[in-house]
């Protein structure tokens, strides 16, 4: 994280209660590899909330998790 292919960014929305953190991948074989395991990430951050994917298939510049 924080290096040429993934960026954090966050959000913290005190109203709501709630903080987002998006990563953002630039380069696609890293995210293809973490999306391959989206089931461990997905139970080890399962008490902090949901996780949210985007197809690596899809046509983007970059890869949201």
């Amino acid at each position: 994280m924080g290096s040429e292919i993934c960026h954090p960014d966050g959000t913290l929305n005190i109203r709501g209660g709630y903080i987002t953190v998006d990563l953002y991948f630039t380069d696609t074989f890293q995210y293809a590899k973490l999306y391959t395991m989206r089931d461990s990430v997905e139970r080890i951050l399962a008490n902090l909330g949901e996780v949210m994917w985007n197809e690596p298939e899809a046509d983007k510049k970059n890869w949201h998790l």
